[in-house]
């Protein structure tokens, strides 16, 4: 079959061209998918997360450098010299230092135009309600001082996905299709050492009012009275931040004594919960005072609230000055009394006026109020971030760049994991099936290139007498003779992938060819194939298995617990794929909105304390879904029950019955039937039901037929 296509191949001209193809073109063999695949895997794009060990795949497409400009990251906009970089709050030794900075401001002006303009690159960056990344800074940022010159779309800050000028969505994990019961039904078997790489960071945030109705309970020592976790700190399990106590002044001898600050009364004071089975770092507290209140707790208590207050208020009065001065460069060098400021830099100014200066007002306007959520700030005003680092459990949701999704089933040590004589053990197992039903080859080709680069690798090394962590300059004593024979191999082994690819790298001056074979050493080659390829996938996969081929055969394992390894009875490569982790991670269970209730069972909005007053989520779990389906079938091997359950999660019918079966019988805690099957058949699911109302309006019945017996009418 090899030969033919090899021969099919010659003849065939490849019409497909990245710029009309848009996001599709992430996956160099895009036209061996099929286009629902390819569709998914656009979608899936949408949904992935920034992985603590993202990884350029080892067979690009060649768009990842242009989709790399257009990241979330912090670039100089304009050619610019340093007016003055603020750290929020600046590290160092002292009463005044925190210890942590959670954000550098970098104040720039264009000496042409007189532009004066700010970017900011915090220490973490987040668009979703849970989900964000722990922002990368650039070697710019940590040498920048005042004067220096930046080049426009000089990068500050950037998220890890950027790899040296690359975007990236993946990381390469070695990568089994075989058939097992564990990975039937779209699961999934991964080693727990491959966790780690796909680690995400998830960011919460909180605030809190303290002062005249309420203070904080005291989780320090008599000596240092500690309302909450200091910045740069780890909360304790429990998810706890802070807990709140009413502000009674005729019991204050009661409720405020050295002892009694000391006690959580459970019953009666108020908690303020993240996340609960996970240890967070507090990476922000901004504390806003009101000056309007007067303050009626004692100093002790409030000692570490001022800290934070009198830090932030230092920031601001900082930017302030930074505008005076630059008032005066703007007459001595541009002329005018009125500097042109960007409209993100006259806002912070403005904000900065607002908590410094803000009863320092002229007579004719009226003093600033602090509001929050439509109400007045009470003497004190927090916001905490809270960083949590989170690995996939049970239930995660991982896909390759070819629609090839699946769920975590089973998480194994990795001595139980296959193995090939090779010594490359898998860290996923996946069913080989799915390739053929749904028409996505892809992911074939990805891993007999990936295992051919990591093979490429080591060949290499061998030739050179290197390994990772040399230094360029050991490649640059290499003799010529050496040299040239790893040249020469990298460039017949990048031209069994894409030979246009392999004439650019030859035409390369000696000098970037000796950095180019450095790289390698260091983590492999990359091909880059886009899907304008005139060199058809299986003509490329032919080459390379006559040049370079890779680790193929029987492959021992431990999947079954009882000790001991087996051999497989086929040939299995085990191979690098691509893998991307999607924001379905199943680390808690995902819940929908629940009404809170007021008098008489009156429906009223929900507030701060009925979301965040229990460490867990006040609302009922969230029904059987395609994850929790998957990853019940792969471990059940019943799909009766899989559809018992997924019926009564959706069907209304059904969960009318189960209602009333729980209201009229006489034990509710021991049921030994909650629903009557022969009454109340599969079939009536909410999805369902919509084909089903489709199909009779044609005329057409749909009747729901099981796996054996009989056939209803």
């Amino acid at each position: 079959m090899l030969e033919s296509q090899r021969e099919l191949g010659q003849h065939q001209v490849n019409q497909m061209r990245p710029e009309v193809v848009g996001f599709h073109a992430w996956n160099p063999f895009l036209t061996n998918n099929s286009p629902s695949r390819s569709t998914m895997m656009s979608s899936h794009a949408s949904q992935h997360l920034v992985i603590d060990g993202a990884e350029l795949p080892y067979t690009l497409a060649g768009v990842e450098v242009e989709y790399s400009k257009y990241t979330t990251s912090e670039r100089v906009p304009f050619d610019a010299r340093v007016f003055q970089a603020i750290d929020r709050y600046p590290r160092g030794v002292g009463q005044g230092s925190l210890g942590f900075n959670p954000e550098t401001v970098v104040v720039i002006v264009d000496d042409e135009t007189g532009l004066y303009d700010v970017v900011c690159v915090p220490y973490h960056k987040s668009y979703h309600q849970y989900f964000g990344y722990r922002n990368k800074l650039s070697d710019h940022l940590k040498n920048i001082s005042p004067g220096m010159k930046l080049a426009k779309d000089t990068v500050l800050g950037d998220t890890p996905a950027n790899i040296g000028g690359f975007h990236t969505m993946t990381t390469n994990l070695n990568c089994m299709l075989a058939s097992a019961d564990i990975v039937a039904e779209d699961a999934v078997l991964i080693n727990e050492d491959c966790l780690p790489k796909l680690g995400y960071k998830v960011y919460e945030r909180r605030s809190a009012n303290i002062g005249v109705k309420k203070f904080p309970v005291n989780i320090g020592t008599d000596e240092n009275y500690k309302g909450f976790y200091d910045i740069g700190e780890y909360t304790e399990d429990d998810g706890a931040l802070l807990w709140l106590r009413e502000y009674a002044p005729g019991l204050a001898p009661v409720t405020m004594s050295r002892s009694a600050t000391k006690r959580i009364n459970y019953a009666f004071d108020e908690p303020i919960y993240a996340r609960q089975g996970h240890r967070g770092r507090i990476v922000d507290i901004k504390v806003i005072g009101n000056a309007d209140t007067i303050s009626a707790l004692p100093p002790q208590m409030t000692q570490q609230l001022e800290k934070y207050r009198q830090a932030y208020i230092r920031f601001n009065e900082e930017l302030l000055e930074c505008e005076r001065r630059i008032c005066r460069e703007a007459y001595t060098k541009f002329g005018t009394n009125t500097p042109n400021f960007s409209k993100e830099l006259k806002a912070m100014l403005v904000h900065a006026r607002a908590i410094c200066d803000h009863k320092r007002r002229a007579h004719n306007e009226k003093p600033l109020q602090g509001i929050m959520n439509k109400e007045p700030l009470d003497e004190y005003y927090i916001e905490f971030v809270v960083e949590y680092e989170l690995l996939p459990t049970l239930g995660a949701k991982l896909t390759s760049l070819s629609g090839d999704k699946g769920v975590i089933a089973q998480i194994l040590p990795s001595y139980r994991m296959p193995r090939d004589a090779d010594g490359n053990v898998a860290d996923v197992v996946m069913a080989p099936d799915g390739t053929v039903a749904r028409t996505n080859f892809a992911r074939l080709y990805l891993m007999q290139f990936g295992a051919a680069a990591v093979k490429a690798g080591r060949v290499l090394r061998e030739i050179t007498g290197l390994k990772p962590g040399c230094s360029p300059e050991e490649v640059e004593y290499l003799s010529d003779e050496v040299f040239n024979k790893a040249w020469e191999f990298l460039m017949k082994t990048y031209a069994c992938v894409n030979p246009e690819h392999s004439e650019r790298l030859d035409r390369l001056p000696v000098k970037y060819k000796r950095l180019h074979v450095y790289e390698c050493i260091e983590d492999n080659p990359r091909f880059i194939r886009d899907i304008g390829c005139k060199k058809p996938a299986p003509l490329a996969a032919w080459d390379m298995e006559q040049w370079l081929p890779v680790c193929y055969g029987p492959v021992t394992h431990q999947l079954i617990e009882d000790g001991h390894s087996e051999p497989t009875k086929d040939p299995i490569l085990i191979a690098p794929l691509p893998i991307m982790l999607l924001d379905k991670t199943a680390e808690d269970t995902l819940t929908v909105a629940t009404a809170a209730h007021g008098p008489f069972g009156v429906l009223i909005k929900h507030n701060q304390a009925d979301k965040y007053s229990k460490p867990w989520k006040d609302s009922p779990a969230r029904t059987i879904g395609e994850s929790e389906a998957r990853a019940y079938a792969a471990h059940t091997q019943d799909p009766e029950m899989i559809a018992d359950m997924m019926d009564r999660a959706s069907n209304p019918v059904v969960q009318l019955q189960m209602a009333r079966a729980l209201v009229s019988c006489e034990h509710s805690g021991n049921i030994d039937n909650i629903i009557d099957r022969t009454q109340f058949d599969y079939g009536d699911t909410r999805p369902i039901g919509i084909a089903t109302n489709f199909l009779h309006c044609y005329g057409v019945e749909m009747v729901y037929v099981p796996e054996e017996g009989k056939v209803y009418p």
